[in-house]
């Protein structure tokens, strides 16, 4: 809907009136001051012990004589520290990085650039520094030295990590020959390591259908370990290739399971369910039918509620 300026302006003027009637400044002012009061009193009773990344957080500006430090209300032991945040906590006090199996999850990541000013200074530099070096750099909108940064973890070390962020990073600059050799690569070396991420094989395979490489993408499905093959997600983007592919029965067979990922407001499913009855209807009446008569054939052939997650 299209709101002129006058009104906008005049919705602002109401807001802000009601806003100052309910909440007068004087008692937002008095409000504030009983607040802050609040941050210098220690907690009485811990009713949630939170993960180990305030602890570190809190670590990090004690190191740093600049940093202001946090108001005692907000209470993290050190003891709250997990094996995530230990190898963050080794590289601001020992200047150290672990180097981990490449075939094993890396686990979480640091975005902060005061984290990524202490990998820089590292004098010894592994394939997951330089790993967690390219997400920072991402993070900062520094494509190019995320680049590099991936590109030196791969030449130290091979890992399905950095080739995927390769991969994606390619995709998203329209490189798409690129990203496909790269999400092969990493598939095959995932593969290899007997440790697929199942995000892995979702990227890799709608790459492919989105180069309308629906065979390949097959190729790519029947390659997979049974686990991963079953997965709700990869089952899904399965009955897109089955129809593409005129595999009409086993597109049938993807939309009789039961999914448990699927988010309210979802229509892969409903869609996937329409063009397979636009399909049929098209041999059935000779008739041209597209995507632009979805609507039309939902009316016709209702999808079982079991697939239907639209929002009306």
């Amino acid at each position: 809907a299209q709101i002129h300026q006058s009104d906008y302006e005049s919705a602002i003027r109401y807001v802000d009136s009601a806003l100052c009637h309910q909440f007068p400044l004087g008692n937002l002012e008095k409000m504030r001051e009983a607040y802050a009061a609040l941050t210098e009193k220690l907690a009485v009773k811990i009713i949630r012990q939170a993960s180990g990344w305030g602890a570190l957080e809190v670590a990090r500006r004690k190191s740093d004589p600049q940093e202001l430090s946090l108001p005692i209300a907000f209470d993290f032991p050190p003891d709250s520290i997990s094996v995530e945040q230990q190898k963050w906590l080794d590289l601001l006090n020992q200047g150290i990085f672990p180097d981990p199996d490449p075939a094993k999850a890396p686990g979480d990541w640091m975005i902060q650039p005061e984290w990524l000013r202490l990998l820089e200074k590292l004098p010894h530099k592994n394939w997951f520094s330089f790993l967690h070096e390219g997400v920072m750099r991402m993070e900062q909108f520094d494509r190019d030295g995320a680049a590099r940064a991936w590109q030196d973890s791969i030449r130290l070390h091979p890992s399905c990590w950095a080739i995927r962020n390769l991969a994606a990073l390619a995709q998203m600059q329209g490189r798409v020959k690129e990203a496909l050799n790269y999400y092969d690569q990493a598939l095959n070396l995932a593969l290899a390591a007997g440790n697929l991420p199942v995000g892995l094989a979702m990227e890799c395979l709608q790459s492919l259908c989105a180069e309308d490489r629906f065979q390949e993408a097959l190729d790519v499905i029947r390659s997979l370990p049974e686990e991963c093959r079953q997965a709700d997600r990869i089952q899904i983007i399965s009955g897109r290739i089955f129809l593409e592919l005129g595999d009409l029965r086993a597109v049938e067979q993807v939309l009789q399971r039961e999914y448990a990922v699927i988010r309210e407001g979802e229509t892969e499913l409903t869609d996937l369910w329409a063009d397979l009855w636009l399909r049929r209807e098209a041999d059935q009446t000779s008739q041209k039918m597209d995507r632009s008569h979805r609507h039309e054939i939902l009316q016709k052939f209702p999808p079982p509620s079991s697939i239907d997650f639209r929002l009306f």
